[in-house]
């Protein structure tokens, strides 16, 4: 946590008396999955995927960043918005082992295009 402490005391007005807890969700992608941008939940913190895919050939289909067409446009987190009113920056690669970590703000734009290939879970 120290890594963000920075944005930790901007988000939470410098307060030391934040006491946090950790979620772990096991997800599995099938054909036809997407998630929409979207900037998790207001409850969350920090965000860390780890991937674990079989091997190396579907470095396509990590997580995407997205920043919005309208560039004041931000969201405290819930829904997923559509695709079409984002510019997609980055897709982290979906490689063995490894991991993906963002600090949650108002601006953290995340989400997975859609899965299209058949027999392939993500």
């Amino acid at each position: 946590m120290s890594k963000f402490h920075e944005l930790i005391s901007a988000r939470f007005d410098g307060r030391t008396d934040l006491e946090f807890y950790d979620e772990l969700l096991l997800v599995h992608d099938i054909k036809n999955y997407s998630l929409g941008p979207h900037t998790d939940s207001p409850k969350k913190v920090i965000t860390v995927l780890f991937y674990l895919p079989a091997d190396e050939n579907h470095q396509s289909l990590g997580t995407s960043v997205y920043i919005p067409n309208d560039s004041s446009f931000q969201c405290p987190g819930g829904p997923h918005h559509p695709h079409e009113n984002f510019l997609k920056l980055k897709t982290m690669p979906y490689s063995p082992n490894s991991v993906f970590c963002f600090f949650k703000t108002n601006n953290s734009f995340h989400g997975v295009e859609k899965l299209t290939e058949d027999g392939y879970g993500r």
